[in-house]
């Protein structure tokens, strides 16, 4: 019982990610409760990394003006 809570909780929160950066339902798609953990992280790493970078080149564009 445990497990099926677990996974419902999986696939709800990677729903939830995916939905939430906009990154989209693609063909290829998760399907073990593994693979969605995966994701998960490294959907939100990506993100992180992302807006670091526009951070970055935010900064560098302040200082030149």
């Amino acid at each position: 019982m445990n497990k099926e809570w677990f996974d419902r909780y999986i696939i709800s929160l990677y729903w939830s990610v995916i939905t939430t950066v906009t990154v989209g339902y693609g063909d290829i798609v998760p399907v073990t409760t593994v693979e969605r953990i995966f994701v998960i992280i490294v959907t939100l790493l990506i993100c992180g990394v992302f807006g670091y970078c526009l951070s970055n080149i935010g900064h560098i564009f302040k200082q030149i003006t």
